[in-house]
């Protein structure tokens, strides 16, 4: 007998930061990514949106990839950081990843299988923070993500530059959906709120 119980976020060890709204002119709009070595596929497959914004947008966006390796075409780029992480204690993760700068988080999944069958649990964790993200048009982020009001959906490559360049263009729609997101959690995807599931399975 089995049962599927869902990822829901752990809020004794995640804490919900105000989202912020960085209009400024000096400051440059990050656009984080955050995920382990197996990704490679995932962000080679995300690869031409990134760089037609960094070309863009010059230094006017920085990446920062925090655990896996960015793709080699991004690694000697000045607007580019990566951060490895070798961190086995998820409270410690928890705890490092929300003192992270960033505006705009990434989490792009090639369809196949093997992703159609993962959780929407970096949804989670994002939105904990308060930031907007742009998220695969795939079964995990399908199930939670409301395409404009909590997150943006992006299959094609030209879809994820137009989602891209209207979060790095509006501030706006940046802290919009960076509240949505973390009222989506709030309300309905924490671990205190489903605990319970657990002892009645």
């Amino acid at each position: 007998n089995t049962w599927v119980l869902p990822n829901y976020l752990n809020d004794q060890l995640w804490t919900f930061q105000s989202p912020h709204r960085n209009d400024s002119e000096d400051d440059p709009i990050v656009i984080g990514y955050m995920g382990g070595h197996t990704h490679a596929a995932d962000l080679q497959y995300v690869l031409p949106a990134l760089e037609r914004i960094l070309d863009s947008y010059a230094s006017r966006v920085r990446l920062s990839f925090w655990g896996g390796e960015p793709p080699g075409e991004l690694r000697n780029r000045p607007q580019v950081s990566w951060a490895p992480l070798d961190m086995q204690d998820y409270a410690e993760f928890a705890r490092f990843f929300a003192a992270q700068p960033c505006d705009i988080f990434i989490s792009p999944l090639v369809d196949n299988r093997f992703n159609q069958a993962k959780s929407a649990i970096k949804y989670l964790e994002y939105s904990a923070l308060g930031v907007a993200g742009v998220y695969s048009r795939i079964l995990p982020y399908e199930s939670i993500v409301q395409d404009g009001k909590n997150g943006l959906l992006a299959s094609a490559i030209d879809e994820w530059i137009l989602c891209l360049q209207k979060l790095i263009e509006d501030p706006d729609l940046r802290l919009e959906l960076g509240r949505s997101a973390q009222c989506t959690v709030q309300q309905g995807h924490l671990l205190s709120q489903h605990a319970g599931l657990w002892a009645a399975a």
